[in-house]
This record gives C-alpha cells, structure tokens and sequence, in this order.
C-alpha cells in the first residue's frame, strides 16, 4: 500500500509536498543532493520527503535534520504511524488509504529507501559488494547489503563479498534451495566472513623438530586449542613449540560473520604450517508474513577446515561458524539452517596430513566437522587437529600434544537469531530467541 501512496502523491503533487508530516516549517527535498548542510551524509528519505543524515546512534544509521518540522532529531524507522499523525488516512486520487510501514525487523531494522512491488526470484551468486539493491551502516559494525523485494523465492544462491547479506520482503521468504553463505577450506569466503571485530585466534610456533598447530575461530563460543608439538625436544633441545589458542567468544549486537583459524607453525627446513581457514560469512532475513524453508532448502554459514602441511608443521586452525538471522511471525524450518564450526588440520610429518573437514550442515546438521588426521612418520608421532563445534558441542576441539608437527584447533559454532514462532528443529546451533 505504500507504493500505491508514494505513486499517487507523485502524480498528484510531487512527492515531496505528499509527505504526511509536513510540519510547518519543514524542508522538503526531491532527492539527495539537496540535504546538504548536516553533520553526515545527507540523504532525501522516500516516503517523508525530508532530509536525514548519517546517526549511527540510530538502528537505521540516519536521522531527521533540524528542518524537518515534527520529525526533527527523530531516528528514521522511529517515525509515528500515520494514523496517529493523520487519523489513519491521507486521501490521494485513486482512493488508496497510506501504509507508513518502510523499516523492518527486530532487533536489526531494515529501512528500505524503495519499498518493492511484485515476485522477485533469487537464484546464482550474490556479491555483497557490489549486488545490492541498497546498504545501511550499522552502529558499530559492518554495512549491510540489502537484496529486496514483496514476496522472494530462493534457489540455490551463494553469496560472497565483505557485507554480511541481509534479504528483506515486505511479504513472504520462501527457500526451496541452498542459500550458502559458509567459508569451505578452498575457494571463496562467505558473504561478511572474518568480521573486523574478531578476537584473532593464535599463530602456532615455528619448531625445526615439529610446528605447532593454529588455533581455532571463536564465536559463539570459545575456539579450540592447538596441539603443543616437538614434546621431545629432538631439535637440538629448543624446547617444545607451543600451539596458538582458541579465538575468544565474543558476542555479537549486530549482523556479521565468523572468525579465522590462525596458522600452524613451521616444521623442518621452514616449511610453511598449514593455513587457517575462514570464518563463515552472515545472512540475515526478514519478512512480514513468514519465513519457509522447504525440506529442500537450507541455510549454511559454516566455517571452513584447517589446511594441513607436510616436514613436520603443524595445522591450521579452522573457522568459526557465522551467523543467520531469521525474523518473520512465523518461521516454519523444514530444511536444515547450521552455522557450524570447521576441523582443525593435522599436524604434518613425512608426509602431509589430512585436512580438517568443512563444518558440516544437511542431515549432518548436528554433527561435529572432522578432525584432520596426522602425517604418517615412523614412529608415529603426529597429531590429529581438534573437531569442528556443533550443537551439543559448541566449542572447538582442542588437539592433542605432539612429538612431531601438532594439530590445529577446531572452530567453534556461530550464531543464529530467531525473531518469531519457529516451527522446525533442524538447527545448530541452537537458536537465540531476540
């Protein structure tokens, strides 16, 4: 119904003049360039026809400038309803009574600068930075890539790029593919992954008789402590080298992705320790009516698995699970939504270990992402990584102590926020109500 409004108002009298609270003495604009003069960037909000400018103390990241009449100093999406300014209707030439609704979602409010009409179907790669069809600051974290539409269908869509991907309909979300936001141990990472505010997880030490392992990413949880390596000193007594710890669990307000695993330690010869692998990436969605996710579809925004090495590194640390974030009445979860921690990767020895395994997600959904196995040496004397984190087992694995290279530390779980009735169970981590 808004739409119909905006449309009516533009027709019959520019949109500017149409804005339903006036108020006396306000400013009215007809597009950006003419809110000039504020203390941010100036923006010329759709459905008001007044200028705001960059709050970040307001969820929506704008304000009301001081020539805004009533809604002076007031946060956009904070506006009164209409009826409350216009006993519920402002007559325009088709009829069409006014719907003020623009923002949505609790707790992350989305004000779309366009409120959208019709079906729209989303399907292939999303890039956050540059797919969107607008962005929004958030206060204290990363700006958001906003996708919308009235109802919206998702196939098998992977998203990637460094805003966390937030999908909004004024209506109904349906999901009946793979909506991938996650971070494998190869390729690219999840939309938003390796948020700026992570606690890094720590580096393994370099060790000629046997590197130690990368801890992995926290989150929701604390991340898994690498393998301690060279416990029999057999370097020419340097002592043993010691595994990088755990990323820190660290609590988010706002939508963001998940954090890193830190690098296994250099073995024999400097041979480079095993990679730590990427945190997986964000999604968040919202509607109006109702959130489906069909027994076919999914969500994934998992962690990748800690790369190994060979010559007696020690593995990467893996990733931490991201976050999804449902918001809608009702939820109604068929299919599986996981943001599960990756493996950590196996200490290397003559030969290279095995890499931890991706956090898992499908029917799989609860289960812990595999530990990379240890090198083969003779004897053996290399360790497995730590087990990635999942939902009766959040934080990352700890791997063992090692005479050899050591293992890495699992990465423990992400987030994921409901915000209405859920019906469905296939989830982990377990959900935070908000």
């Amino acid at each position: 119904m808004g739409g119909m409004r905006l449309a009516a108002c533009a027709l019959a009298l520019g949109i500017a003049a149409c804005s339903p609270w006036s108020g006396g003495a306000a400013y009215h604009c007809e597009n950006d360039a003419q809110c000039t003069g504020g203390p941010g960037a100036g923006r010329c909000e759709l459905l008001t026809g007044l200028c705001s400018f960059t709050d970040l103390d307001c969820v929506s990241g704008q304000r009301y400038g001081s020539s805004s009449g009533s809604l002076s100093g007031v946060c956009v999406g904070d506006e009164p309803p209409l009826d409350a300014a216009l006993d519920g209707t402002i007559d325009t030439p088709d009829g069409y009574i006014a719907d003020a609704r623009q923002c949505f979602g609790t707790p992350v409010n989305v004000c779309l600068t366009v409120l959208p009409t019709g079906p729209r179907n989303l399907t292939g790669t999303i890039n956050t930075d540059s797919g969107c069809d607008q962005t929004q600051l958030q206060a204290g974290g990363p700006e958001l890539c906003i996708v919308r539409g009235e109802t919206i269908t998702i196939g098998a869509v992977r998203a990637t790029g460094a805003r966390p991907l937030v999908i909004v309909a004024t209506s109904t979300i349906t999901i009946s593919g793979a909506l991938d936001v996650s971070s494998g141990r190869a390729g690219t990472a999840g939309a938003g992954a390796n948020a700026a505010v992570c606690v890094a997880a720590g580096n393994g030490e370099n060790d000629a008789g046997g590197g130690a392992g990368g801890g992995g990413g926290g989150f929701a949880a604390v991340g898994g402590s690498a393998g301690k390596a060279d416990t029999n000193d057999s370097a020419g007594g340097d002592g043993d080298s010691n595994g990088g710890a755990g990323g820190s669990a660290l609590l988010s307000t706002f939508v963001r992705g998940g954090c890193k695993g830190g690098k296994g330690g250099n073995g024999s010869g400097a041979n480079a320790g095993g990679q730590g692998s990427n945190g997986g990436g964000a999604v968040y969605l919202i509607a109006g009516t109702s959130i489906t996710i069909a027994a076919t579809g999914s969500i994934n925004a998992g962690g990748g698995g800690g790369n190994s090495s060979d010559n007696g590194s020690g593995g990467g640390g893996g990733g931490s699970g991201g976050m999804i974030g449902l918001d809608a009445p009702a939820l109604v979860i068929s299919g599986a939504i996981t943001a599960n921690g990756g493996g950590g990767g196996g200490g290397g020895g003559n030969t290279r270990g095995g890499d931890g395994g991706d956090a898992t997600t499908g029917a799989a959904y609860n289960q812990r992402a595999a530990a990379g196995t240890g090198g083969t040496q003779v004897p053996a004397q290399n360790t497995p990584g730590g087990r990635g984190g999942a939902l009766a087992d959040p934080t990352g694995e700890n791997a063992p102590a090692s005479v050899g290279g050591g293992g890495g530390g699992g990465g423990s779980v992400g987030v994921i926020w409901t915000h209405g009735t859920v019906t469905g169970t296939l989830i982990s981590p377990a959900a935070t109500p908000k």
